[in-house]
């Protein structure tokens, strides 16, 4: 509509421009969260890539048939001596 615009007009415009302002807000909130999964996600496969330090023995030995659940502690210099 020609002429100048009135006191009513600018209303719905400047709610438009409200609602395109929080739109914009809620979509770099989305993209931080995006920026910040994808972060993580690099970490993560970082992490899993990792050779782990402990590898299988060459030769294990196998365990004893059949399995008594008995716990020894020979052989091991660290632990202190009973009490």
């Amino acid at each position: 509509m020609p002429g100048p615009n009135s006191g009513i007009d600018s209303v719905p415009k400047s709610m438009y421009a409200a609602f395109a302002v929080a739109g914009l807000g809620q979509l770099s909130k989305i993209w931080g969260e995006v920026s910040a999964t994808s972060g993580a996600a690099e970490r993560l496969f970082d992490i899993l890539n990792v050779e782990p330090e402990i590898t299988a023995p060459a030769s294990p030995r196998a365990l004893p048939a059949p399995s008594r659940g008995d716990v020894s502690e020979t052989g091991l210099p660290w632990l202190a001596t009973p009490h």
